[in-house]
């Protein structure tokens, strides 16, 4: 990991404070269910949904990196690359990213700036 970026979308490196992963499945809702024993009769679509939750703490981020990331996940689908503990190597998938929250900290009336706290996001694979 000493030469590789922890994540990239689009070419463009993040270093997040903190990043969860979760891999989930997902069912067919109208063939999956309980039986009269209450057994589970399921028909899996995919088991390979990715999830990473991205957080930025700091109050360095500048109204240009809170640009920089609201643009860069932007698109509809874009390129990602990070370590997938999955795999146990880097990996490329193609995702989405879903609702972006960002904590202002303060404005700064000296420099005319908005202080950010906190941003806060989920990646998922298409």
């Amino acid at each position: 990991m000493d030469n590789q970026a922890f994540l990239t979308i689009n070419g463009y490196i993040l270093c997040p404070s903190a990043m969860s992963y979760t891999r989930s499945a997902l069912d067919d809702g109208d063939s999956s269910y309980r039986d009269a024993n209450g057994k589970l009769q399921r028909v899996m679509i995919r088991s390979d949904i990715e999830k990473l939750e991205l957080t930025f703490y700091s109050a360095d981020l500048t109204n240009e990196i809170v640009s920089d990331l609201l643009h860069a996940t932007e698109p509809a689908f874009f390129k990602v690359k990070f370590f997938s503990p999955y795999e146990g190597k880097f990996v490329e998938r193609t995702m989405y990213a879903g609702d972006k929250v960002l904590t202002a900290y303060r404005y700064d009336t000296k420099t005319g700036r908005v202080v950010w706290q906190d941003i806060t996001f989920s990646l998922i694979s298409q």
